[in-house]
């Protein structure tokens, strides 16, 4: 990455806050920035890097099975993830917000998998997330479920 990592109080605000002079402080403490269009260019390019490092590894992402029966949710927990994050680091919230985001989406993961491998069901649902998320087939086990022979003997 070309700028250092974000802590998570920045990433909220350059990804989510509509305070255009919030987010200016917050970007000049990455870059010198002299307008709007420059303002627009880094956050481009600088959410976009942070993406592409998250998305290209799997420990900063939470463990994902879609489920064929969706819960209503009724009320929003805005704080959920914090919270996680502070009952599996026991650090308190200003600590969390002051993390790097990197190490947060770490934290976050761990947590998420600590929590659902105490119960049967979410052992259940780790390991469905798992299998959803091989790219590769496990052909060995294919094989052993429904016969045939290795490269096609």
């Amino acid at each position: 990455m070309k700028y250092r990592a974000p802590t998570v109080r920045e990433y909220l605000i350059l990804k989510y806050s509509k305070d255009v002079e919030e987010i200016l402080a917050v970007a000049r403490g990455f870059t010198e920035i002299k307008s709007v269009k420059g303002l627009k260019k880094f956050l481009s390019t600088y959410l976009t890097e942070i993406e592409i490092v998250k998305m290209t590894n799997p420990e900063l992402n939470l463990p994902y099975y879609p489920e064929e029966t969706e819960h209503k949710q009724y009320f929003k927990c805005n704080s959920q993830e914090i919270k996680s994050v502070s009952d599996y680091t026991n650090l308190n919230f200003s600590e969390v917000y002051n993390l790097n985001i990197f190490e947060f989406w770490g934290y976050l993961h761990d947590a998420a998998v600590w929590n659902l491998s105490r119960t049967e069901s979410g052992r259940d649902y780790l390991e469905k997330a798992y299998v959803n998320s091989q790219a590769e087939p496990d052909r060995e086990s294919l094989r052993e479920v429904f016969g045939g022979k290795k490269n096609g003997k």
